[in-house]
């Protein structure tokens, strides 16, 4: 395993420690339903143990566990709000892991992919279901649980059905907060981001913290197409880029950290979880929702190429019969 997915593996399990050391949460494996979401009941994903693709029977590969991260555009603390007020998801990470050959698997997902999102009242009662980005479901939940069972939900819907079973969100603030903590983050600029921040000129070495951190990931030009994807690699750039700077930290670090950041985190994740994550390898490359960005009536909207997902999603998520 080259150095690039190491860090990328470390990163994602330093990410999930730092939240599961402070919530003993247990593992939530269900669905919200178009009616409500229901928060006490478990019931186990049921999913069909065949399909037949192109002629080819396959079966869905049990031996995953599918993890969903979410970067929330939520200048605040990660508390319960009312419908509309919760912000959106504007980074959607889903991390699938093989339990028995001890695997792992990125997908990213663009934020403006357009797919079934269910629109709910400001009572959380469910009113239609219509085509909107998916960054956009987050927002008809509470903020909190709610809006990440409903961001699994539409990112299952999306994938024809394959399950998510558990989540990690972080609101934006908590950037700000964790690269203040940490000195800063070091990174090269790959491109000219002037128009962003000044001190991005293309082949500068900086180190952000705090707001220009927060800057540096989260903006784009709602004026301009396509804009996101620059977005989504300056994403990638930093979590690189801080991944690198977080090995080797003691626990007493990692334990301060918590202290300081845990308002900007939710997840459903539990420690036992986070043991069996350590000795985990990444293999290929990230791979991405096929798909092409377009214009929009009000904003972007990434049009997914059904054909190429469903052969990616066989890829990922069956096993052919033999």
């Amino acid at each position: 395993m080259n150095k690039r997915k190491k860090i990328i593996v470390v990163l994602i399990v330093v990410a999930v420690a730092m939240v599961a050391s402070l919530f003993g949460y247990g593992i939530w494996k269900k669905y919200a339903t178009k009616e409500t979401v229901k928060e006490e009941e478990e019931e186990a994903y049921e999913d069909p143990s065949y399909i037949t693709y192109k002629e080819k029977k396959y079966e869905y590969n049990h031996r995953l566990k599918n993890i969903l991260f979410m970067g929330v555009d939520k200048p605040e603390q990660m508390e319960e709000t009312q419908v509309g007020q919760g912000g959106q998801v504007d980074t959607l990470i889903l991390m699938s892991m093989d339990r028995e050959n001890k695997t792992i698997t990125l997908l990213q997902i663009p934020r403006d992919s357009m797919t079934d999102i269910d629109i709910y009242d400001m009572n959380g009662t469910y009113l239609s279901t219509e085509k909107g980005q998916i960054s956009l479901q987050y927002a008809y939940g509470d903020g909190k649980k709610k809006s990440c069972r409903m961001t699994m939900k539409a990112v299952s819907d999306l994938l024809y059905e394959v399950p998510v079973d558990s989540y990690l969100a972080m609101s934006v603030d908590g950037i700000a907060e964790i690269t203040t903590l940490m000195g800063g983050v070091s990174l090269t600029v790959p491109k000219d981001y002037t128009d962003i921040d000044p001190a991005f000129r293309e082949g500068e070495t900086i180190v952000l913290a705090g707001e220009q951190a927060e800057k540096y990931v989260r903006y784009r030009d709602v004026e301009v197409t396509g804009s996101n994807i620059g977005r989504m690699e300056r994403q990638e750039q930093f979590m690189l880029a801080l991944a690198r700077q977080m090995q080797g930290k003691d626990t007493g670090w990692y334990q301060q950290l918590l202290q300081e950041t845990q308002e900007y985190l939710t997840m459903d994740l539990s420690v036992e979880e986070v043991d069996y994550m350590k000795s985990y390898q990444m293999i290929g490359e990230i791979e991405k929702i096929p798909g092409k960005m377009q214009a929009g009536t009000e904003h972007d909207e990434f049009i997914v190429d059904n054909e190429k997902l469903q052969d990616l999603i066989i890829k990922l998520f069956y096993k052919p019969v033999e």
